[in-house]
């Protein structure tokens, strides 16, 4: 007799629910991208992401309506209008592709790390080696144009150290020491996509019809700068260079290319992406300063983030993800 099939675990519905919406999205947005762009080497990275999307919804359709879950309701073309113009350039279509492989390189890994079945898990690796050569193929393409600026170099020391002195860990006055190289590395991504936010916020606020909206993803792109700003600090006290900005990537163009449920479930999600960034950054960081800084922008981020999902609850715009039974409530609702 053969062993029947477990049930998915919650942690496996929550990261298949989760990631179907975000390549629902993806969908979305990459298609516009795709109408808009002309270069051949962009358009080609373009189609890699638009397929590695679709062909992971599909596999995610089966692993949930196997299970008897609703798919969620996602989004549709007319969530999007490509043959508006365009409201970015192609080196932008570049980095919004590069940092989105590098999230999904994050998403997958934890998606296995919390996966017990073995379709799941299946699922989940072959997810993360299809986002490792989506990654490498369009870092490649950036390389070859010069279009990515490369995190800064540190000098190679000539023997291994020992850290003599408590002051290693200070950073407000006094003893200090320059950053490592892992907050270098957490604080450089970090601005790589508060920088990318910023151009997405301030590309939103242009085309968004809604005052009370227009004026949320404004607060976004300030937000954004403001993250921008103490993160710079941090790497030019060390005489580090930056990365560079993406807002010169914004067309003029006032015409919306996306509903404006889209444009704030993508902001929503990209803010909760860098407070993931910032929460895994605390970890590697061991100057006060560093951390004090990482805290202080996870709360902003949040602070805003709560803000945008009222937003999106107030329209009846935000999808419920599976959760547990709300026990409470099934009392109040049973018959006296």
């Amino acid at each position: 007799m053969s062993t029947p099939t477990p049930r998915l675990t919650g942690s496996e519905i929550g990261y298949l629910w989760t990631g179907y919406m975000i390549d629902d999205m993806s969908q979305c947005v990459l298609g516009v991208f795709e109408q808009q762009a002309g270069d051949p080497d962009v358009l080609r990275s373009i189609a890699l992401a638009l397929n590695l999307a679709r062909f992971n919804n599909q596999e995610r359709t089966a692993l949930l309506t196997g299970e008897g879950f609703p798919l969620p309701r996602g989004f549709a073309e007319s969530d999007c209008a490509a043959s508006l113009p365009p409201l970015f350039g192609e080196r932008f279509f570049l980095y919004y592709l590069l940092l989105g492989a590098r999230l999904g390189l994050h998403f997958y890994a934890e998606s296995l790390s919390v996966s017990i079945r073995q379709d799941v898990r299946s699922f989940c690796a072959e997810r993360l080696s299809a986002a490792s050569r989506l990654y490498g193929e369009i870092l490649d393409t950036m390389l070859s144009k010069g279009l990515y600026i490369r995190p800064p170099i540190i000098p190679v020391p000539e023997a291994p150290e020992q850290i003599q002195k408590p002051s290693f860990l200070q950073g407000w006055f006094g003893d200090t020491r320059p950053l490592h190289s892992v907050e270098i590395a957490n604080v450089y991504k970090g601005m790589e996509l508060a920088g990318l936010i910023h151009s997405i916020c301030t590309a939103f606020a242009q085309t968004m019809e809604r005052k009370e909206l227009q004026s949320l993803c404004t607060r976004g792109a300030q937000t954004a700068v403001e993250h921008l700003e103490r993160l710079g600090g941090l790497l030019e006290r060390d005489d580090l260079p930056l990365p560079p900005s993406l807002l010169n990537e914004v067309t003029g163009s006032q015409t919306p290319l996306f509903s404006e449920r889209l444009m704030l479930c993508h902001i929503s999600g990209l803010f909760g992406s860098l407070i993931t960034h910032y929460g895994q950054a605390l970890g590697s960081a061991m100057k006060h300063d560093v951390v004090a800084a990482f805290l202080a922008l996870i709360a902003g981020a949040g602070n805003y983030t709560e803000d945008v999902t009222e937003a999106l609850i107030r329209n009846e715009w935000l999808e419920k993800t599976p959760g547990a039974l709300d026990r409470e409530a099934l009392l109040e609702e049973h018959p006296k």
